[in-house]
């Protein structure tokens, strides 16, 4: 543009796929793999197809790999990991690929393509859910009458449509998920939000629980200690919905400059709650203003609405 500004579709292309990449990783699009060709050392792991917020058209990403990586198994959580671990190689990767995505945006800016565009306690360790359904597709007593109706194993029943109006559903969900969203507020609403949040349906506790721990224990955070409030940021407890009825766990961090927040809300024998894992993350170490987000909502994100 005259003023030295860069806009166009490969830019906001390019600022979604940042936006989506977890920690640690690069997301780039299929033009940008045929304009990068073959590099030494490193694959391109097919994502599938994507859909961005404000773009029409679905868009096939890849996560640049190392060649000898065993599987495309990387769990979500590395969304959350500390990125000054990037190894020296993938940070050049990711300097090629902003560098054609400029390429690109010039070229399509040249030929005049812009676009606008937490409680102390919670449930035993080792609880499950067992649930009979009857025909109608509802949970049954033991005489055979229905009671609460199941709700669909699907995000969208379970999270609030004005928070899921900003979510995506991912082509690829996370490992061992039924359906993985990544949510991307508006911002500059004048309403609480987080630079970004995500969330992934389980088919069951014990799954739900295992992908917990294994979050819980990359961030480094130890089980039972500390608080997450709006005045002390770093621990891991229970949540309740009240007194005697659990329901899940949390634990929060900083890494870097961005606070954390990583839950879970359990289905515990409740034919209207499935069991997922969600987390968000607050730019600026603003923990006070993310928990202030975080409390009411994880109750209802879970739970059919």
């Amino acid at each position: 543009m005259g003023d030295g500004s860069y806009r166009g579709g490969a830019l906001n292309v390019a600022a979604r796929l940042c936006a989506l990449a977890h920690g640690d990783e690069v997301l780039v699009s299929e033009g940008t793999t045929r304009l990068a060709g073959r590099l030494a050392g490193l694959r391109y792991v097919d994502r599938g197809l994507m859909r961005l917020k404000g773009i029409d058209e679905s868009v096939r990403a890849f996560r640049v790999a190392w060649e000898d990586e065993k599987d495309d198994s990387r769990s979500v959580f590395m969304f959350f990991s500390n990125s000054s671990r990037l190894a020296p190689k993938l940070i050049a990767i990711a300097v090629l690929a902003a560098a054609v995505t400029a390429g690109l945006v010039v070229w399509l800016t040249g030929r005049g393509t812009d676009e606008s565009n937490a409680s102390p306690s919670g449930a035993p360790a080792g609880a499950t859910e067992q649930t009979t359904s009857g025909p109608s597709g509802g949970a049954t007593t033991e005489t055979g009458t229905t009671t609460e109706e199941e709700v669909p194993a699907r995000l969208d029943a379970v999270v609030p449509s004005t928070l899921w109006a900003e979510c995506q559903v991912q082509t690829v969900p996370d490992p061992n998920a039924l359906e993985t969203a990544v949510c991307l507020p508006a911002q500059n609403t004048g309403k609480f939000a987080p630079d970004r949040w995500q969330v992934s349906l389980y088919p069951d506790g014990k799954t739900v629980n295992a992908a917990y721990d294994a979050a819980r224990a990359d961030a480094g955070v130890r089980t039972n200690s500390g608080t997450c409030s709006r005045l002390s940021w770093t621990g891991e407890t229970a949540w309740e919905h009240g007194p005697g009825q659990p329901g899940g766990r949390l634990f929060c961090y900083f890494s870097g400059e961005n606070a954390i927040i990583v839950w879970t809300h359990r289905r515990f024998d409740q034919p209207t709650h499935r069991d997922i894992l969600a987390m968000a993350m607050e730019g600026g170490s603003d923990h006070a203003r993310l928990f202030r987000w975080w409390n009411p909502r994880h109750h209802l994100i879970g739970k059919a609405q």
